[in-house]
């Protein structure tokens, strides 16, 4: 989320909003509020999406390594991988 934050057009827009003079909104405003918070959800929720689908990856190639050193070891009888495994 870090990567999203930096963004010169968050930045920009994050500074805008805490600007906002909530007591006299005009409908444009809280529109553009609305469209600005839609937006920062969606961006979120890519990144979190992404971590995800990486997390999923690592948690798959470390059971198949896992999975093929207790094979190799039941196979050749080693004690060690076994612990290990």
């Amino acid at each position: 989320m870090n990567r999203i934050e930096k963004k010169e057009v968050v930045k920009k827009t994050d500074d805008f909003v805490r600007r906002f003079n909530f007591r006299k909104l005009s409908v444009e405003e809280a529109h553009l509020a609305y469209e600005y918070a839609r937006r920062k959800y969606e961006l979120m929720v890519h990144d979190l999406e992404y971590l995800d689908n990486r997390a999923d990856l690592l948690i798959k190639y470390l059971g198949v390594v896992i999975g093929g050193l207790g094979a190799i070891s039941g196979y050749l009888g080693l004690s060690r991988c076994v612990r290990f495994s």
